[in-house]
Order: C-alpha cells, then sequence, then structure tokens
C-alpha cells in the first residue's frame, strides 16, 4: 500500500489517479509509492541530490531527473512490457 506523507495531498492525487485507471482499464504506474520508497531508501541527504535547488523540491536537478526516468522506465517495462521496444 502507499506511503501516507502526513500533511501532504499527494497521496490522495495518487490514489486518484489509480482509481481512474482501475475504472478505465488503462495501465498505472505508482509513481508515488515507488519513489517514496526509493527516497526511503536513499536517505534524506542522497535524496536532497535531485533537487533543483536547496529550497526547491518540486522539479528536479539533472541527477534526479535521471534517476526518476529510470524508476519510470523500470515500472513501465513491468506494467506495459509491450512498450518496451519503445524504450530503446
Amino acid at each position: 500500500s502507499p506511503a501516507v506523507i502526513k500533511g501532504r495531498t499527494l497521496h490522495s492525487f495518487a490514489l486518484s489517479a489509480k482509481s481512474v485507471a482501475e475504472k478505465t482499464g488503462s495501465p498505472f504506474l505508482d509513481l508515488n509509492s515507488i519513489s517514496i520508497q526509493h527516497h526511503n531508501k536513499i536517505g534524506q541527504k542522497e535524496s536532497a541530490t535531485y533537487d533543483f535547488a536547496p529550497k526547491d523540491q518540486t522539479h528536479f536537478s539533472k541527477k534526479g531527473a535521471k534517476e526518476t526516468a529510470a524508476l519510470i522506465v523500470k515500472e513501465l517495462k513491468k506494467v506495459v512490457p509491450e512498450l518496451v521496444k519503445y524504450l530503446e
């Protein structure tokens, strides 16, 4: 189940997106849960290197964009394997 971050609404948006995907039969990548797990694993100091700027945790640095894209591709390969041929 997805992690809940107190005081944030991103979790509710993620649940809504999942619900819509289920209702429409669309593939769903739970990037919210995947990224929380990833950032918990790498720790706060390493996670901060993904930020565009010290006070900007919304946008990614070049490193953050690359690592997040890798998370997305990895999950996409599991959820929608028929798209793998387009990822080369």
